[in-house]
């Protein structure tokens, strides 16, 4: 019952906002390898972590690349980044396919740990769902904006947590941030035929 609870409140959480896109004329509808190019490059922004009733737990500083690469003989944009969380830095190593119809991501976290998800695009956002429904309150919508020298990533994941000190869910909101200047970290070749989302937005403050 709690887990069915929750799901029917991501729904209520996410969908609205989905829909309140849809009918906005500026937004552009995207293929799954067009969200994929959108995501490489460099990206450098915060993350912060709230309680249903608006608390805030804990801020973080992130960093996150992405690059492609040839992964047995298949195109895959990779990813690396870090968070910094009380002073001890978590490394996070992930990996895109794109399966056409929603981009498959594999995700390694510190400790090894493998979880694959699957990304479905609407219009200029991700939204990215665990590949085992058994964990469906994971779930996180990723939405691009734009000017001439920076995109945005404007991230928002709604999680269930089970631990001795909290059960329930926490919400993790992220701001992220690359110049439109750099296609890719350095070392990384450039991806031809990238993609910019022509839609405008108030950037992070300074």
């Amino acid at each position: 019952m709690r887990k069915l609870c929750l799901a029917l409140f991501v729904a209520a959480h996410f969908l609205p906002q989905l829909l309140a896109e849809k009918i906005r004329p500026e937004i552009l509808r995207i293929t799954a390898l067009q969200a994929m190019q959108a995501y490489q490059g460099k990206w450098v922004g915060r993350q912060e972590v709230f309680l249903p009733n608006g608390k805030r737990l804990m801020y973080f500083e992130t960093v996150q690349n992405y690059y492609w690469a040839t992964v047995n003989n298949e195109e895959v944009l990779l990813g690396s980044g870090y968070f910094d969380a009380d002073g001890e830095r978590v490394n996070i190593e992930s990996q895109m396919r794109n399966r056409f119809e929603f981009i498959e991501l594999s995700v390694k976290d510190s400790s090894g740990k493998t979880y694959i998800y699957k990304g479905y695009v609407w219009l200029s956002t991700v939204v990215w769902v665990p590949e085992h429904l058994i964990f469906l309150l994971d779930i996180t919508r990723d939405s691009f904006v734009s000017n001439a020298k920076y995109m945005e990533i404007f991230s928002e994941n709604v999680k269930d947590v089970n631990m001795r000190s909290y059960k329930g869910y926490m919400i993790v909101k992220s701001i992220l941030r690359k110049s439109l200047d750099i296609d890719s970290p350095k070392g990384a070749a450039p991806k031809k035929g990238g993609f910019t989302f022509k839609r405008s937005s108030k950037l992070m403050s300074e």
